[in-house]
């Protein structure tokens, strides 16, 4: 085994009440130093809203839903510094600011309580393979081409980013890079009238791969997927009807009842929530992606989304 000999030094360099500070005070720094007449690329990763939920003494008891929404408005504060520090430079209006994450948010009694559902209808929580486990928001501002307060509906994958920021920028990506990725820039400047480009995707629950192919999802055993189950320890103990989640293959306690089907298949065009299961009533499609994700997902990844 490794040893960690010096872990207070490390923490006393990272305390984490302070880290998105001092993150959003390096950031500011940097974009100091920039000018319009040199392009930068900056990739900034907040800790919060992450584990250890540790917001800091000003933002503790703010929002009025717990510590997991204190730490929300804590990286909303952090989040605005650094927009402020582009505004400072005068690199708001040529800049392209993307605001993401790479997972669904998660439940916490304290914030049900106050009656704020983390991912809305969404069925599911990070890790899951469920929509709430994975469908996120995805914010890009970029003045002097992307109209403000538009909004498009239709499939995106995080893995188009790279070609999309790269024709943004003209630039022309290595051979090999973002093999999987295609650019999606119309999506973002004519949000309202750019073809579909991706009509299918790969996405990973802690449990298993899934497959969205349009408004279809299939996810190929049952239950959530992810950390969504009763038997789990904190934080993703809370019960299902504290959270509110509602399956046909599953009961309010989070076990998966007897006789529900060992895959799932589900419209999200129809049934957003995904509350109703429908592999049984549509064996062929069924069939057709789960032979399709093998494929994917054995390629990419070596092994079968069910190894």
């Amino acid at each position: 085994m490794g040893q960690n000999r010096r872990w207070r030094e490390a923490q006393a360099a990272r305390p984490d009440e302070r880290i998105d500070f001092i993150l959003a005070d390096k950031a500011e720094k940097f974009l100091a130093q920039q000018t319009k007449e040199n392009p930068f690329f900056l990739y900034l990763a907040f800790a919060s809203v992450h584990n250890p939920i540790n917001p800091a003494p000003e933002f503790r008891g703010k929002s009025g839903a717990g510590l997991y929404c204190d730490y929300i408005q804590q990286l909303d504060h952090c989040t605005g510094l650094v927009l402020d520090a582009l505004e400072k430079q005068g690199l708001a209006q040529d800049t392209i600011v993307v605001f993401t994450s790479d997972n669904g948010g998660r439940y916490e009694r304290e914030a049900l309580k106050a009656g704020h559902r983390t991912n809305g209808e969404l069925l599911g929580q990070k890790t899951d393979g469920w929509e709430g486990g994975h469908r996120v928001p995805l914010i890009a501002r970029w003045p002097q081409r992307f109209e403000p307060g538009t909004v498009r509906a239709e499939f995106f994958l995080q893995v188009d980013l790279m070609a999309t920021l790269a024709e943004a920028a003209q630039i022309a990506l290595p051979a090999g890079a973002s093999p999987d990725g295609a650019s999606e820039l119309a999506a973002f400047t004519k949000p309202a009238s750019a073809p579909v480009k991706r009509t299918e995707g790969v996405i990973q629950g802690s449990g298993t791969f899934v497959l969205r192919q349009g408004d279809w999802l299939f996810i190929p055993k049952q239950g959530s997927a992810g950390y969504s189950a009763p038997e789990r320890e904190k934080p993703w103990s809370v019960p299902y009807a504290i959270m509110g989640f509602r399956n046909s293959d599953v009961d309010e306690r989070g076990q998966i009842k007897p006789g529900a089907p060992k895959e799932q298949l589900y419209d999200l065009g129809k049934d957003i929530s995904q509350a109703t299961n429908i592999v049984r009533e549509h064996p062929e499609r069924a069939a057709s992606m789960r032979a399709r994700l093998q494929e994917l997902a054995g390629k990419n990844k070596g092994k079968t989304p069910q190894e």
